[in-house]
């Protein structure tokens, strides 16, 4: 719940209600709920919370800037009779969200191949289920080295959603190919733009 937390003070929550084509101020997506949009536009670096067992629909598009991230249920529960999820907080420092071993990542599903201009983000325990055939599904489908990324357009966010990086996937890279000290403190979101197709990745790298 630390995480939960700690976005509170900086940001406010982007919430989805039924039928709304916009993101407003709120929780987000409640455990269970299942919520179809036509189109969704969310405000430079706003944040949407999805609990368990929720499924987001987009029927046409997502626009604007934004992260999507799990949001821990906080079952008054044991934690013992719990599935534990170890996080990371901004700081490096772990903490567990929890859930019930029946409950299942929240899901986004598109109706429509994303466009190559989104610059929406997914964090972990979040599934996004593209069409078919798109022309952005190559990219999802095979493993990347590193060396392989480096003339891509990057932005890495930290676990808050916020942008601490923004340029080619190279510059997370010094001249002797060590990892830069500004992306080694806590896990972080990258986000790459691959031709047609967007790749998330969430690491946590170590000096």
């Amino acid at each position: 719940m630390m995480i939960i937390m700690m976005v509170v003070s900086l940001y406010s929550y982007s919430q989805i209600n039924q039928g709304s084509s916009k993101v407003g101020v709120g929780f987000g997506i409640e455990k269970d709920d299942f919520v179809a949009v036509e189109s969704l536009h969310f405000q430079d670096d706003f944040i949407l919370l999805m609990q368990d067992n929720s499924t987001l629909v987009v029927k046409e598009k997502i626009t604007g800037k934004g992260i999507i991230l799990y949001g821990d249920v906080g079952d008054d529960i044991p934690n013992s009779e719990l599935v534990s999820m170890e996080r990371i907080d901004p700081n490096g420092n772990t903490y567990y969200d929890y859930r019930l071993p029946s409950d299942r990542n929240p899901k986004i599903i598109f109706l429509k191949c994303v466009e190559k201009t989104i610059t929406m983000t997914y964090g972990p325990n979040i599934d996004v289920e593209f069409p078919e055939n798109c022309e952005s599904g190559w990219c999802f489908s095979r493993e990347w080295k590193d060396s392989e990324l480096y003339e891509y357009p990057t932005i890495v966010y930290n676990m808050l959603g916020q942008v601490i990086y923004q340029g080619n996937f190279q510059g997370l890279y010094d001249r002797g190919g060590t990892v830069r000290n500004t992306f080694t403190h806590s896990t972080i979101i990258i986000r790459i733009q691959i031709d047609d197709c967007v790749l998330v990745l969430k690491r946590r790298y170590v000096q």
